[in-house]
């Protein structure tokens, strides 16, 4: 009894969590940086967007060190442009289990270290021309467990060094001939539990270095 009890408390508390904004006045309570770690961790925070200017809550030579930033578990629904874009050094950038629906343009803008990218688990439905610009050296990129429907031409723009690509289990019908135009050093791609009607005799083409593929 006094563990329903508990759990029905619990449930109803959780109803009542305000969502925060992440900005330059919040950042330091919201994003912890231990000790000589390289790490910025801000998980379970009820975060629901993102500011531009939170990073302007931290010193310069403290944002050179980092190199991974861990964003897991909140309730992030919008990303400012440019949000990331002092963190020069990011290897690792982890946002799933989330809420975000739109990537944006530049959302990830001067990330040109950047080699995983992890946006699985969220409600992602529309990928945005230029929303990976600036991404490089990005080496493997994760959407899997979202609402993508479509791949369009421009939906891995700039990801010329993409290596290992998760598209599975999202809602994808549709891939146009192009869609994977810029990912020649591509060497898997997961696109297992969705809902492809047709496979065009050219749509995989330009992955010349393709390994591994998963339909």
């Amino acid at each position: 009894m006094n563990f329903i009890l508990i759990l029905v408390s619990i449930l109803i508390h959780s109803e009542y969590v305000k969502s925060i904004e992440l900005n330059k006045e919040n950042a330091k309570s919201l994003c912890q940086i231990a000790p000589e770690s390289s790490v910025m961790s801000c998980l379970y925070k009820n975060i629901d967007s993102i500011k531009e200017n939170f990073l302007e809550a931290f010193d310069e030579n403290e944002l050179k060190k980092i190199v991974s930033l861990d964003l897991r578990q909140n309730q992030i629904k919008s990303i400012e442009e440019y949000s990331f874009n002092k963190l020069i050094n990011l290897n690792s950038l982890y946002l799933p289990n989330n809420q975000l629906e739109i990537l944006k343009p530049y959302t990830f803008a001067n990330l040109t270290k950047l080699e995983i990218l992890y946006l699985g688990v969220n409600r992602i439905k529309s990928i945005e021309k230029d929303a990976f610009y600036g991404l490089t050296n990005l080496k493997n990129l994760n959407i899997y467990y979202n609402k993508l429907t479509e791949i369009n031409c421009f939906s891995f723009e700039n990801l010329v060094n993409l290596r290992t690509l998760y598209l599975s289990s999202n809602a994808i019908e549709t891939i146009s001939n192009d869609s994977f135009r810029s990912l020649t050093n591509l060497k898997e791609l997961y696109i297992v539990s969705n809902k492809i009607k047709e496979i065009k005799p050219f749509t995989f083409s330009s992955l010349i270095n393709l390994e591994e593929m998963y339909l």
